[in-house]
């Protein structure tokens, strides 16, 4: 989070500015005077501004710098300065383009309109180098110049992403453009210069006249959308004796979405006689007269950003010049899609992080039940899953940049893809998360926060949306050995460091990786029905790879611990299909810890979150990692924690809170498995533990519209399960707690018979037999036709008496209470 200075302002009161005076003036003025204020306006966020947003991102710093970007901190670091500044915030979004289709003389312009902050953030954007900076001279081919580059784009997309949509056509076209060079009358060349000169002119108006040029993109058609192979717009030679790229063609047909429409060129897709073909399509011709076949129909309404324009276009003749041969056109713009999506990628990596910045701001400066939202651990839950989310989005982008400098050209062609398919995905549900603990006032557009939800699906719908990605994906991977090769290599690197981590924890992390190269090496036609499912997963080992290699230890541990799909042995397996052949669960599940854990004495020092608002954004992951490792790693940790989730669904169970309670329960019973006892047990130990977990936890979920009664006997339910365990792992200790946990179901309900039977079972297991007898009789007077439980009487009355016939024969010191046989759940429940 930012380090932000405030000067302390006077504090306005409803209608009106606080104005000193003395209390009887002021009662008397409340009772006579008209307008008189109401209120004090009071625990409010301040706006969120006044910050380097660079500075104060130490994740996105150190990544910079350790992927070869040191060398440019001082140009990060200046458009940092802007992006926090409130001068230059969201200004443009207020203010939508028009379109202009006539001059006041009644001549064809085709042009969109925009306000002048508009033109000053692409100003700003262009200057700063967040299109071209990684193909000027001075930077081209050097280390680290496309990480540098894609952190200036990082930052003015927190800044306003509309004006991030031309950035990156302009940014994404350079390659095309260089691949293909025949340019007999240096037109190409011409306008290739303007592109990466890092300068910006708003002027309508020829771009050989301008000192620097954008480009947009006019690719889909109504009848095709992503199947570009659809399209109908028509390429016809001005010359049937100049066919070949560079010439000039006439096109004749519409597109459905021209971004940026006032950029000075476009590059198209048209069909000619061979096929998909590649051009481009200036504004203005060679000669300086506008191509009058460029025809704007309407700008579209897009629930997004307000500041960029979309459009639809119609080419009546539209004068265009072939880039790349005849019939290879998508051939042509295949390495500007990977360029675009991973613009996509730090897009969104960026709203993620602007979006957890504004929770984490809010719940600084708002209090509720007595103290300020950041100081409530349940919300500490929250802010850790959204900074941990966002830095795992900003590494992923980091590691793809510094392929793109190192020439790593088959991982980055699908690791671009898996990664637009995922982050772009998540980002919706973090910018929901972060809507939320700002309560109402997020869901207000006075608000940023609301236009980030706006603007959070776009990219997984621009440049393929999920679907079509994960389909690229499996044809990269069937098509392109190289590439899968690429992409398995980096995952198999991480497998130590992950081995490190996981500690005495078995490596998920490799489990995952072995049965993903395992599936991925099976018949390619049966893998497209599970295309989401594995792309998920091969995007889930990507993030956790590249933290691993490249990230902060701390954060690659909490990715690893909070992560469902990594943190259980068991996930490794392909996703269930449900009945529409899609994975029944693609979404991570964050864990949040019980808001009762530091109460009950556990060493979870929850980091010092003042340092969120100084800057340390990370830190809001917390220690949680450590508390997660204390229960898997120990077995008393481990009970404790199964104590204290049982105790968290238990209140929010008498909430009437039954859904989130049956989560509750459900999580402990997921430790019971994940523990190292139970993964020591004898299999038909196990296998009587999963026998009472899909009883208790399946069968009868949910606990929603269950009586008190049936929701205290749910919880019993539990405590017997726990009991059972540690009848298995046969340790005093255990029993001990396994008495406690009675307790705590007999406090909520004194005549609970089956948790007077555990607890009766479990002082037997102590060889407290008095007291064992005690509790089982009543049970047996509550339950009286319970054979069960009349049989353990009379084995405790058995053991009763062995116990007093050896204290008579005085042997002290020899006796040992009898054990009970390894996988034997005494009273035949659990």
């Amino acid at each position: 989070m930012d380090a932000v200075e405030h000067t302390e302002k006077p504090q306005a009161q409803g209608g009106g500015i606080l104005r000193p005076a003395e209390p009887e003036q002021l009662c008397v003025a409340s009772a006579l005077t008209p307008g008189q204020p109401t209120h004090r306006v009071l625990n409010q966020a301040r706006p969120f501004s006044g910050h380097n947003a660079f500075l104060c991102d130490p994740a996105l710093r150190d990544g910079v710098a350790g992927h070869g970007g040191a060398w440019g901190e001082a140009r990060l670091t200046e458009l940092g300065t802007a992006v926090g500044s409130e001068e230059w915030q969201t200004r443009a979004n207020r203010y939508p383009p028009r379109l202009e289709t006539h001059d006041r003389f009644g001549n064809r312009r085709d042009a969109a309109e925009f306000h002048p902050a508009y033109h000053n953030l692409m100003d700003l954007g262009i200057s700063s180098g967040a299109a071209a900076f990684a193909w000027q001279p001075d930077n081209f081919g050097k280390k680290g110049a496309h990480v540098i580059r894609a952190a200036l784009m990082y930052l003015m997309y927190q800044l306003d992403s509309g004006v991030c949509c031309p950035l990156t056509m302009t940014f994404a076209a350079v390659p095309a453009l260089r691949r293909h060079q025949d340019d007999p009358g240096g037109y190409i060349e011409h306008l290739l210069q303007k592109l990466i000169s890092c300068k910006y002119s708003g002027k309508d108006v020829p771009f050989h006249s301008k000192a620097g040029a954008t480009m947009g993109m006019s690719m889909t058609e109504k009848q095709g959308g992503s199947d570009v192979r659809a399209n109908m717009t028509e390429g016809k030679p001005v010359s049937n004796f100049r066919q070949s790229p560079g010439d000039p063609f006439h096109l004749i047909g519409h597109k459905w979405f021209t971004s940026a429409p006032m950029s000075d060129a476009f590059l198209t897709l048209a069909q000619t006689e061979k096929g998909v073909s590649c051009f481009i399509v200036p504004r203005w011709l060679p000669d300086g007269s506008r191509n009058a076949g460029f025809s704007i129909q309407r700008l579209k309404d897009k629930i997004g950003d307000k500041s960029n324009a979309s459009s639809e276009v119609e080419y009546r003749h539209a004068w265009g010049v072939l880039l790349g041969p005849q019939g290879r056109g998508v051939r042509t713009i295949v390495e500007m899609v990977v360029h675009t999506r991973l613009d996509c990628v730090i897009g969104s990596s960026a709203l993620m992080r602007l979006s957890a910045q504004l929770a984490a701001h809010h719940a600084s400066h708002r209090a509720a039940f007595g103290r300020r939202l950041l100081e409530q651990p349940l919300m500490r839950c929250v802010l850790a899953d959204l900074a941990l989310e966002s830095e795992a989005a900003m590494a992923t982008w980091l590691r793809l940049g510094r392929g793109l400098d190192g020439s790593e050209t088959s991982f980055v062609r699908i690791a671009v893809a898996v990664a637009k398919y995922f982050v772009c995905k998540r980002a919706p549900l973090v910018a929901y998360e972060a809507m939320e603990c700002h309560g109402g006032n997020g869901y207000v557009d006075e608000g940023p926060i609301a236009r980030l939800f706006r603007q959070s699906p776009l990219n997984a719908i621009w440049e393929g949306s999920g679907n079509v990605i994960c389909l690229d994906v499996l044809r990269a991977l069937r098509r392109e050995p190289e590439s899968a090769l690429a992409l398995m290599d980096e995952l198999q690197s991480a497998v130590a460091a992950a081995d490190a981590v996981s500690q005495q924890l078995p490596n998920c992390y490799a489990t995952m990786t072995q049965a993903l190269h395992a599936e991925l090496a099976s018949d390619p036609a049966t893998l497209e029905p599970q295309a989401r499912d594995i792309v998920d997963r091969l995007a889930i080992c990507l993030q956790a790879a590249v933290l691993l290699n490249h990230g902060d230890p701390k954060v690659a541990k909490a990715f690893l611990a909070l992560d469902e799909l990594l943190a259980d042995d068991e996930a490794a397996a392909p996703t269930a299909l449900d009945d529409t052949g899609s994975p029944s669960n693609l979404s991570r599940q964050p864990y949040h810890l019980p808001q009762n854990w530091a109460a009950q004495g556990q060493p979870v020092a929850w980091a010092d979150l003042t340092l969120v608002e100084d800057g340390s954004f990370r830190l809001a992951l917390l220690d949680a990692t450590e508390a997660i490792d204390l229960c898997l790693l120990e077995e008393a940790g481990q009970l404790h924690f199964l104590e204290l989730e049982r105790a968290h669904g238990n209140a929010l169970a008498r909430e009437g809170r039954y859904e989130e309670a049956s989560e509750a329960y459900k999580r402990a019973l997921d430790a019971v498995r994940r523990s190292p006892m139970y993964k020591a047990l004898f299999p038909t130990e196990r296998g009587h533990i999963q026998g009472a977990y899909s009883r208790e936890a399946l069968e009868e979920n949910p606990l929603q519209g269950l009586s008190e009664e049936e929701v205290s006997t749910r919880r019993s339910h539990l405590v017997a399960l726990h009991l059972n365990l540690s009848l298995c792992g046969n340790k005093a200790g255990l029993h001990s707690l396994a008495r406690r946990h009675a307790d705590i179901a007999l406090g909520a309900e004194p005549e609970n018979a089956k948790a007077l039977f555990r607890r009766g079972q479990a002082a037997a297991g102590q060889s407290d037999f008095e007291a064992a007898l005690q509790d089982l009789q009543k049970a047996a007077e509550l339950q009286p036709q319970d054979r069960t439980i009349r049989a353990e009487i009379q084995s405790v009355q058995r053991g009763l008496r062995a116990h007093k016939e050896v204290q008579k024969t005085m042997f002290q010191n020899v006796f040992q209470p009898a054990r009970r046989s390894p996988g034997t759940f005494e009273g035949g429940q659990g």
